[in-house]
């Protein structure tokens, strides 16, 4: 079920128009990414939740996000990125 969630998350971004990001990945960014891209992964969720036991039921999770860009701005592009990320998804 969690890849499932994955899947939508990443269906979703791929459907925005506002993001900056190159890509957004699921655990690992490929080696070729291009920057400014995002990796995402689950970080509260117990390995039954994860496996998809049939009676594992996911009543919460957090995701963590991390953003990773090359600009020498002083964070002005991490930061901006971040807004507009949590904006699109209404992540407040």
């Amino acid at each position: 079920m969690i890849i499932e969630v994955a899947e939508g998350i990443i269906e979703q971004y791929r459907q925005s128009r506002n993001l900056n990001l190159t890509g957004l990945y699921y655990v690992q960014a490929p080696e070729d990414a291009t920057l400014p891209y995002g990796v995402f992964s689950f970080v509260t969720i117990t390995k039954a939740e994860f496996m998809g036991d049939a009676d594992a039921n996911i009543k919460e999770f957090e995701i963590q996000v991390n953003m990773y860009s090359d600009s020498d701005d002083g964070g002005a592009e991490i930061s901006a990125l971040a807004d507009d990320f949590t904006e699109y998804f209404n992540w407040k």
